[in-house]
């Protein structure tokens, strides 16, 4: 499968952007660094392959498009314009700064308490903005939430929604029904057990994603990710039995109790029920002060200009 022919300095001459070097990639995808002609203002420019299966830029375009309809919100970058050229989807959108799984590796491959629960806090908030929207994410990983652009390195972006997918009839409300047989189509690492089963996903399944990120950038891995399995099958299986199986208590050591109260909850939603996230949110908030943390944006990043690239 070839690749979207992109030369430095090229430009998309009728939406007046100039692509400049590449800055990130993917699967399926490749970032570059852009310049908006009729105001000099520095955007991101995502493209997929040519032929891309299911063209997931044009996708992740249409929904963002969608989500961004609904009113700014903080953490949901914002998008000019999407479309394709010569067999390839283009997207473009606010330029922001690394991603978590970037930052984790430049701050000791893990990051602070105080640091995780001021992350938590807003990732709750960017997924209730996304679900009361419609949509799940359903690839929740530290690479898909970045930080902001300079003086914006103080908040947190959900980014790639390639994978999104609406819960409901975004006509008419209703829920979609529960389902089984289903492949999953994110990183098996952070997505939820019943993902991995092969069940469909609703809120609930993003909620518990999410947990295994705050866990993995907390303690910098997963307690069974010292096992070495001959091949990916061996290892899907071994990822989920013990999302299954392992004591939800050793999963949260070291983190506050708050932590196992959030995963309790999240693994007794039913398929259709709305989460609580000002209870989620609240406890997040609590776990802070219990442990005498101000939250002030204080992130483990934001003192390195080297990491920020400013």
């Amino acid at each position: 499968m070839k690749s979207a022919t992109v030369q430095k300095n090229s430009c998309l001459k009728d939406q007046k952007i100039v692509l400049r070097n590449k800055i990130g990639s993917g699967a399926f995808s490749k970032v570059y660094l852009g310049e908006n002609l009729e105001n000099q203002k520095l955007i991101a420019v995502k493209t997929e392959r040519v032929g891309g299966k299911g063209h997931i830029v044009l996708r992740e375009g249409k929904v963002l498009t969608l989500i961004c309809s609904k009113g700014r919100k903080e953490g949901i970058p914002e998008i000019y314009w999407y479309g394709s050229i010569e067999g390839a989807g283009f997207m473009a959108f606010e330029l922001l700064g690394p991603n978590l799984e970037s930052l984790r590796g430049s701050c000791n491959k893990k990051f602070s308490l105080k640091c995780v629960l001021m992350i938590a806090h807003q990732m709750l908030q960017r997924l209730e903005y996304l679900h009361s929207c419609g949509f799940l994410h359903c690839d929740l990983k530290p690479a898909n939430f970045a930080i902001g652009y300079g003086d914006k390195s103080h908040i947190i972006y959900l980014i790639d929604y390639g994978l999104c997918v609406p819960f409901k009839d975004l006509k008419t409300g209703e829920h979609k029904p529960f389902k089984e047989g289903k492949t999953l189509q994110g990183n098996m690492r952070f997505a939820s057990a019943n993902a991995q089963l092969g069940a469909e996903q609703s809120r609930r399944d993003d909620l518990e994603s999410l947990f295994y990120v705050l866990v993995y950038l907390y303690n910098g891995r997963f307690p069974w990710d010292e096992e070495t399995c001959l091949n990916k099958a061996q290892n899907y299986l071994h990822v989920m039995e013990n999302k299954m199986s392992f004591p939800p208590e050793l999963l949260c050591k070291g983190l506050p109790d708050e932590f196992l109260t959030f995963f309790t909850y999240c693994k007794e939603l039913s398929f259709k029920e709305k989460p609580d996230y000002e209870y989620l949110k609240g406890l997040i908030l609590m776990a802070m002060k219990n442990n005498g943390l101000v939250y002030d944006f204080g992130f483990d990043w934001i003192s390195s200009k080297e990491i920020l690239g400013i």
